[in-house]
């Protein structure tokens, strides 16, 4: 981690800026619909104790929830669309999140 790396003993001090960095990082990455990336440096900023990286996870979550609910609505239409939603989904969400699980099963 670059807070051991970098901090000489000094790893309080450098914790709340890795934790805004990330979650900085994390705000482009959701910017340019990269969410994947963008939950991962939402979770290193909350890691370090970056108390807004909260609602960065929420938010990727909100969008996966949003990718599930299109591909639910395109399930019978255009199978191959709906597919394409649900394999963000997976992507997106950590293996343990039970929409991600749904959205395998239905793959």
């Amino acid at each position: 981690r670059p807070d051991r790396t970098l901090g000489g003993g000094r790893s309080r001090l450098i914790k709340p800026y890795m934790g805004k960095l990330y979650y900085q990082r994390g705000e482009r990455y959701f910017r340019s619909k990269s969410y994947l990336a963008a939950f991962r440096d939402y979770k290193r900023a909350r890691g370090y104790g970056y108390s807004r990286a909260s609602s960065g996870i929420a938010k990727v979550r909100r969008k996966a929830m949003d990718f599930f609910k299109q591909a639910e609505a395109l399930k019978g239409i255009a199978d191959d669309e709906a597919k394409r939603m649900y394999r963000k989904v997976v992507q997106i969400l950590p293996s343990s999140h039970p929409l991600a699980r749904r959205a395998r099963q239905n793959l």
